[in-house]
């Protein structure tokens, strides 16, 4: 169960922090995928409290889908949505599902598929690239696939760290 105060701290950090000034994976995602708008679908993928996509949907006004496989995560997401509806008097075009990101429902539907600190949670290569591999499904054809690995022993974050982009082995699929 999710704080109060944990809710409050996220919505002050999208409101009073900007993170489109400041946080450099906020401004990544932005520059990446060459400009979200009001028409843009995207997936924050493994969402938790959902805020890059909450406040990227703040920003541009574009259809978002808060995905979790965890119902805290999906819970504490709808509850950041509601305090930031709340304070900004805001609708987002927002959905919040519980699922599984090994086994995504959607095809060539997203213009951007992202998530942060989730897919170095997966031990083995198989389980990782069909992540990956669902990620990109879910993708239209011109859409984009953000992945961001903090934890610096994983190998994506070397491979990213050594050549500035990861493309997967699709024929391994």
């Amino acid at each position: 169960v999710h704080s109060d105060a944990n809710i409050h701290q996220t919505v002050d950090w999208i409101l009073k922090k900007r993170p489109w000034s400041g946080s450099r994976n906020f401004v990544n995602v932005s520059e990446a995928c060459g400009g979200v708008t009001k028409e843009s679908s995207i997936i924050d993928a493994g969402c938790s409290s959902g805020k890059i996509g909450l406040a990227l949907a703040l920003k541009t006004g574009c259809r978002l889908i808060c995905l979790d496989s965890a119902p805290s995560g999906v819970l504490l997401a709808r509850n950041v949505y509601e305090e930031l509806s709340r304070r900004t008097g805001k609708i987002l075009k927002v959905d919040f599902v519980e699922g599984d990101i090994q086994n995504l429902p959607y095809k060539d539907e997203f213009d951007l598929v992202f998530n942060e600190g989730v897919i170095e949670h997966w031990p083995d290569k198989k389980t990782r690239l069909n992540a990956i591999y669902q990620m990109i499904k879910s993708t239209k054809p011109s859409g984009k696939v953000i992945i961001w690995v903090p934890n610096k022993k994983n190998p994506f974050y070397w491979i990213y760290k050594r050549i500035g982009s990861f493309k997967p082995p699709v024929d391994e699929w």
